[in-house]
């Protein structure tokens, strides 16, 4: 695998969904992208690929509520995250376990109590690197205070800079905005997936048509049938 292929450490290399009922939030992703989602296996987990490469998946809530998209971090060592989380002030989940040998996963939260996980690859790299529309293009994360900052810091080494850029080990591995500026941070978490579209508006304008609702038309930015905030970038 080229190192075009990989994402840097710190940056978001898988996405998957938790919800009640998977499949019509399945069927509006697979109409408005082209997905192709496998049939559920034995724990209800669905993979997503495009074009034959993985790309997301969808899976029960394990909270009740709204439905989220979790968004998983890239790490060479998903044990040594997990103890410099809880060290930050963050909490595990669920430890750090080998999902069979496609890599190791663990699911944490911040200080506020906003869910993430962890990804530690060995067969399975994460989503399709690619500038294709429906593509993982990185995420934008709702902070508002310093202390939020600090924890990222220490846990996963990441800075945040004033033009909105979150960097780690010398790349850009996502973005930030404060709750003031973002529509989105009314819903229940402060991630925000961002997926290639190819023509903005064009995507947008489909979407709608499948049931989405534009909460930020400016900013690319839908609700999916289901109530999922996702954002939509060239």
């Amino acid at each position: 695998m080229s190192a075009a292929d990989e994402r840097p450490a710190g940056s978001a290399c898988w996405i998957d969904l938790g919800t009640p009922d998977p499949t019509p939030t399945v069927r509006f992703y697979e109409a408005l992208f082209g997905w192709n989602v496998a049939s559920p296996d034995s724990d209800d987990y669905r993979l997503a690929t495009l074009e034959d490469h993985l790309v997301a998946a969808f899976g029960p809530a394990a909270d009740p509520g709204a439905p989220y998209w979790t968004v998983y971090l890239h790490t060479d060592d998903a044990h040594a995250t997990a103890r410099r989380i809880v060290d930050a002030g963050g909490s595990i989940v669920t430890a750090p376990a080998k999902a069979g040998d496609s890599g190791v996963a663990a699911t944490a939260q911040d200080p506020n109590g906003a869910t993430f996980a962890l990804w530690q690859p060995t067969g399975h790299r994460g989503s399709w690197v690619s500038k294709r529309p429906g593509t993982l293009a990185g995420f934008e994360l709702t902070v508002d205070d310093a202390e939020i900052k600090r924890f990222w810091n220490a846990a996963t080494g990441w800075t945040f800079d004033d033009s909105g850029s979150i960097n780690c080990q010398g790349a850009v591995v996502g973005t930030w905005r404060p709750s003031a500026l973002n529509v989105e941070s009314t819903f229940s978490s402060p991630w925000l997936i961002n997926l290639r579209a190819g023509n903005v508006s064009e995507r947008m304008a489909h979407a709608i048509t499948l049931g989405a609702i534009a909460i930020d038309p400016d900013r690319g930015i839908l609700l999916d049938p289901a109530g999922t905030a996702f954002r939509l970038v060239s």
